[in-house]
This record gives C-alpha cells, structure tokens and sequence, in this order.
C-alpha cells in the first residue's frame, strides 16, 4: 500500500511473524462474534506501531540492540536502513488502549482501532541518528552484510490512527523523534546510575499524564 494501513484493511502475512499478527486477530474476532451471539461483553482488537521504551531488553529490536551494543562496545549490526517503521513510545498505546476500555464501559465501539504516530514513519536510518545523538554520538554501528537480512519484512509500513482519535480523543504524547531520546535516555540515566529503573519509568509516566 502507498498509505498508512486503516483498521478496515484486510489482514495478510507475509512472513511469520505478521502471519503471528493476523493469527491472532482470527482468534479476537471469533471470541467477538461467539460473544456476540450469547449477548457477551464487547471485544475488540487494539493495534500498536512499533514501541519503544526504556527497559525493553528483547533481541533482535533495533533500540534494545543498540543499547547491548552500547554497554558492551560491540557494533550494532543494521539492517534494511531505509525501511520505514511507524515507531512510538509504549506508554501513548497503552494510554490509548485505557481510553478505549474506558469508553467502552459507556457506550459500544467499534471491532477494532488503530494506535501509532501522527506523522511520516521514520526509517531506521533516522531512529539510529536521533538515538547517536541522544547518546553523545558515541554509538557504534555497522551494516549488516547479510544479503539476506530482512528479505521477508515489509519495507514501508505506516497504520492511521485517526479513528481512535475521533472516538476516544487520544492522541499521540510524544513524537517519533522524541520516542527515540526519551528510550535513550532512559537507559542513559539507567546504566549511569541517575537514575534507578522504577524513577525512570515514573519519570516517563509523569511526562505523559502532564501533557
């Protein structure tokens, strides 16, 4: 598609992890409909972009990647620098999937909605030159020689998250680009000792209730 997916879209996988995706919406959407016949509680699929976060240390994730390349001063391999990611910060979809539940509880909603940022996805390429500035341009990394790296992910990706905008009022807190400091940041403070792991996740909670 040359635009951002809608919630209306059909679901395809090309790759098992997006088979993984779609897998899982066959499922919500056959406890929807068997919920629906015996006048159940509603259910309904909430949908996140890419997050990122402090204190995510799962493989093969571009920031968590970094960030073990960081503390162990071995190179951070990248692949497919030019791929576009709608990338976001955990806490903005988990505040959007409270205001839905929320809603929920006084009205019925819609089977399924979006959570990503409101602009342009960013390469990986730009993640990596806000995350080397974010962290005094001292990040070491390399291009992956494996042609074959990435050969099955999606290139572009983008989701439109302007329903869960009309329905719920929720809108992104951080930008793309302030994602990428905040997630540095985080384990910046976190490995230097500023900061311990709780404080900087409250730190983070507290930025998004203010706004």
């Amino acid at each position: 598609l040359n635009r951002a997916f809608l919630e209306t879209d059909p679901l395809e996988g090309k790759d098992p992890y997006s088979a993984s995706k779609v897998g899982a919406e066959s499922v919500v959407n056959a406890w929807r409909e068997l919920s629906i016949n015996q006048s159940g509680p509603q259910i309904f699929s909430l949908r996140a972009g890419n997050v990122i976060g402090g204190g995510d240390y799962a493989k093969n994730r571009l920031l968590p990647d970094v960030v073990r390349s960081k503390l162990s001063g071995i190179p951070v391999e990248i692949r497919n620098p030019y791929s576009t990611r709608p990338w976001q910060h955990v806490l903005d979809p988990l505040h959007g999937y409270l205001r839905a539940l929320e809603t929920s509880i006084h009205k019925t909603i819609g089977s399924a909605y979006n959570f990503g940022p409101n602009s342009k996805s960013l390469t990986v390429e730009d993640v990596m030159r806000v995350a080397n500035d974010s962290w005094d341009n001292s990040l070491l990394v390399r291009n992956s020689e494996d042609s074959q790296s990435g050969r099955y992910e999606a290139t572009t990706l983008a989701i439109d998250a302007s329903l869960a905008g009309e329905e719920f009022g929720w809108h992104p807190r951080w930008s793309q680009e302030e994602a990428v400091r905040s997630t540095i940041n985080w384990w910046k403070q976190v490995s230097e000792g500023t900061l311990s792991a709780f404080e900087a996740c409250m730190f983070d909670i507290q930025y998004l209730l203010k706004q």
